[in-house]
């Protein structure tokens, strides 16, 4: 069963935030690191784009172009 428990890495160590309900001494855990979507490199590709305002203007002209072809 998967168990979704969060946690801070501090000091050397993963911290939990959420309490360990149904986590027994000793049990193995998997541990997945999330990155903040502002450290990918993706964003802000549109700054300094005069043709396209934002990301949403063009997925909306993407959508366009494929409606009209």
């Amino acid at each position: 069963m998967l168990k979704i428990l969060k946690a801070k890495f501090k000091n050397g160590e993963f911290v939990p935030i959420t309490p360990l309900n149904g986590v027994e001494e000793g049990e193995m855990v998997e541990i997945t690191l999330k990155k903040n979507i502002k450290d990918l490199g993706f964003v802000g590709i549109w700054k300094g784009r005069e043709d396209i305002k934002s990301g949403v203007d063009y997925v909306k002209k993407v959508r366009l172009w494929n409606r009209l072809n």
